[in-house]
């Protein structure tokens, strides 16, 4: 079985992938093996991103299975299910703003997690389930995403999770 493990910038993929890792999942985190097999692009420098060439991506993807991809790109590779990783967007902003991004980026990012852009993105293509992380510490979060990976992901299907209601206040 092939995972992605997505979301958001800022809602704890490397943190939850580096905690399942310790449990015995084999991980990919997909922004290094970007690097490594040369499937960055060019640079946005509005954006403050790499364009990631996906087909160059997957071709490198480690062939054994299963794996999780951890990457707010995983989603869009031939996964067997994708795992969105959730935050209220102003948790988010805090979260994004600690790590010392500009005020542009964290407000894209908190629209987009407003929006719910990546779970439409994964509903579209395949099976898909999501994890609030809001509150929850990285462990906890990281025995949820456990729980669906044995199926047991029963009350985490995509669309649970809806921050619609915030995006009214801020225009």
């Amino acid at each position: 079985m092939l995972v992605a493990l997505t979301g958001t910038p800022g809602t704890g993929k490397s943190t939850i992938a580096a905690l399942l890792e310790e449990k015995g999942f084999r991980v990919c985190e997909l922004e290094e093996l970007a690097r490594r097999c040369g499937a960055l692009r060019s640079y946005d420098l509005v954006r403050e991103s790499w364009e990631v060439d996906l087909e160059v991506l997957e071709r490198s993807i480690p062939k054994e299975r299963p794996l999780i991809l951890v990457g707010h790109v995983s989603h869009l590779l031939p996964v067997d299910i994708s795992i969105v990783l959730r935050c209220h967007p102003e948790a988010l902003g805090e979260r994004l703003v600690a790590k010392g991004w500009d005020a542009a980026k964290v407000r894209e990012n908190m629209e987009a997690e407003a929006l719910g852009v990546v779970t439409h993105e994964t509903m579209e293509k395949t099976r898909a389930f999501e994890v609030d992380t809001t509150s929850a510490s990285a462990e906890e979060n990281a025995r949820v995403v456990s729980d669906i990976l044995s199926g047991r992901g029963g009350g985490h299907e995509a669309g649970t999770v809806d921050w619609s209601e915030v995006i009214l206040g801020w225009y």
